[in-house]
């Protein structure tokens, strides 16, 4: 029949040809998702697992091994983590990442994604008011950064890496890799806080000892509203919006805490 069709291209068979309009954009808000197979879950957390031996690795004494550590992890993050999601995309969906992982643009993501950085910024102040009052220990991915000091090429360069790249990527494989893999197996939502979790722990910092309980719990949460973001307009870009503006305003604080202090 017309458009039944399989074909090989040298590494998987491909079935008929998807339509040119995505099924799964039904609604304007929580529209009913195309979701990648469960493969492409297990790959995302396999690409959070390396980057986390990376970190841990990053605490050996020889300073050389280090710098390599270093520069592989930047690496993997800036590139291999795209390139995971294209592979996801590929072997476990239709073959189109803009439309197994909802790369999509559209004139609301100028409101939700602002939106959704100051949701980011309250959520983040509760988390850190509940583990005071609850008495969890504290912890800060941004210590290293403090100790550096007001230093303005350390700052210009992690605006670029924390407040560009890792919004992209990490969005990539958590909200767009991780979180649609798993929603082939689970409901949206519980996909949603598994993937929050993922998240948080994928934070974890072998420096901060016992602080990374909260700063697991609280980066969780995040990890939560950005999850929501991605299932509330079924695309990534309002998230990656939201994530870029979060972290921008976090390394910003911080530069003008350590002017004050200084």
């Amino acid at each position: 029949e017309p458009g039944a069709v399989a074909w090989f291209d040298g590494w998987y068979w491909h079935g008929p040809p998807a339509p040119l309009e995505p099924a799964g954009e039904d609604k304007r808000f929580f529209p009913t998702l195309p979701t990648l197979r469960i493969g492409a879950a297990w790959l995302g957390m396999a690409a959070v697992a390396v980057l986390m031996g990376t970190n841990l690795m990053q605490n050996l004494d020889d300073e050389i091994v280090v710098a390599f550590i270093g520069l592989f992890a930047l690496g993997f993050n800036v590139i291999g983590y795209p390139l995971v999601a294209a592979v996801a995309s590929y072997k476990f969906g239709t073959g189109r990442p803009v439309h197994d992982l909802g790369l999509r643009a559209r004139l609301d993501d100028l409101w939700i994604g602002p939106l959704g950085g100051i949701a980011l910024l309250i959520v983040a102040v509760l988390s850190g008011i509940l583990v005071q009052v609850v008495g969890l220990p504290e912890g800060s991915n941004l210590d290293e950064l403090e100790e550096i000091g007001q230093n303005g090429a350390v700052f210009a360069l992690m605006f670029v890496l924390a407040g560009i790249v890792a919004p992209i990527t990490e969005e990539l494989i958590f909200r767009g890799v991780i979180q649609r893999g798993l929603a082939s197996k689970m409901s949206p939502v519980a996909a949603l806080f598994v993937q929050g979790v993922i998240f948080g722990v994928a934070h974890f910092l072998l420096t901060q000892g016992w602080g990374n309980v909260g700063l697991i719990f609280s980066l969780s949460c995040l990890g939560f509203v950005l999850g929501f973001i991605a299932h509330f307009t079924g695309r990534l870009i309002p998230a990656m919006v939201a994530h870029s503006i979060f972290n921008c305003s976090q390394l910003a604080l911080l530069w003008v805490s350590l002017g004050a202090s200084g």
